[in-house]
């Protein structure tokens, strides 16, 4: 018998890692029929009951499984398009440039003039905010915002870390 590893319970199916349990996923949108079906049937005893029964479990497999190729096909598309110019709506800039689509993201403290959370860096730019070279990245974007940008320098941001994150799998919940 598997066991659900978010409550310890008993688990009612299992595909891969993802374990579908009675206590955990009454209200899951795909989770919940399958276990209603249990609840009513208790087991499979037609060949009738296994049709209905695999009707219901078949969304709830897609739920819980993501094609891992299929996503990272989708995250190297969208870097790819990166190298494109950003249009007004079209989602993250570069908190530097304010022009590039972002490929670092730097997890900054509060400071005086800065808010905690993410920062974000194209390529181009990435090299003059890590070097905190201000003057010099004023020149390569043509703007002087080196106010704002020292202020994010006092934020102690950490390392750099690849934007879009790359994810692998994802599991409900």
């Amino acid at each position: 018998m598997t066991t659900c590893p978010r409550c310890g319970g008993p688990g009612l199916l299992a595909v891969e890692d993802a374990v579908l349990c009675a206590a955990c996923d009454l209200s899951h949108p795909t989770g919940g029929p399958v276990v209603l079906w249990f609840a009513v049937n208790g087991r499979i005893d037609t060949a009738a009951q296994v049709e209905e029964l695999a009707a219901l479990v078949r969304p709830w497999v897609d739920s819980v499984l993501v094609d891992s190729a299929e996503l990272e096909a989708a995250v190297d598309a969208w870097v790819a398009s990166a190298s494109a110019p950003v249009t007004a709506g079209a989602g993250l800039i570069c908190d530097f440039c304010e022009t590039a689509v972002p490929r670092w993201a730097y997890r900054a403290g509060p400071a005086a003039a800065v808010p905690a959370g993410d920062w974000y860096a194209c390529d181009d730019c990435r090299p003059f905010v890590d070097a905190r070279q201000w003057a010099s990245l004023a020149g390569v974007v043509g703007d002087d915002r080196t106010s704002c940008w020292e202020a994010f320098a006092e934020a102690d941001p950490r390392a750099a870390r690849p934007w879009p994150p790359r994810a692998t799998s994802y599991r409900w919940p």
